[in-house]
């Protein structure tokens, strides 16, 4: 085979679109489940993560607002988003009953299943044998 933009395109060589994936998580004693896109990650993940580390970024927040998207592929959080601080280091707040409060950063539960449904459609992890 030659390496040609048409054979990538047919052998998997290009990351394609994103794939529609179930998370699940707990609140108050329920689970809860959502769809959600995941963008796999491809050489701009690998690229936007290096300048993310080399900005002192978070990277798993980076990796997760890269890669968790709408179907149209546009983004549903940015790094402040998972984080709950903004680039300015102030807790991001909300509106709570009328008064100010801090909204927190993405709890632990939700963001490693958001990343293990990252690593899942990328590829990512060890491989089983039948």
């Amino acid at each position: 085979m030659d390496l040609t933009l048409d054979n990538l395109s047919k052998t998997g060589g290009f990351t394609g679109g994103p794939v529609k994936r179930e998370v699940e998580w707990q609140f108050d004693g329920e689970t809860v489940k959502a769809d959600v896109w995941i963008r796999p990650m491809s050489y701009h993940t690998a690229v936007k993560d290096v300048a993310a580390y080399n900005a002192g970024s978070d990277l798993v927040a980076h990796r997760l607002a890269l890669c968790i998207c709408h179907e149209d592929g546009s983004p549903v959080f940015l790094s402040s988003d998972i984080t709950g601080i903004d680039d300015e280091g102030v807790p991001i707040m909300i509106k709570v009953d009328g008064k100010d409060v801090e909204r927190g950063p993405l709890n632990k539960e939700m963001a490693d299943a958001l990343m293990g449904l990252v690593g899942e459609v990328s590829g990512l992890g060890k491989k089983t044998t039948t």
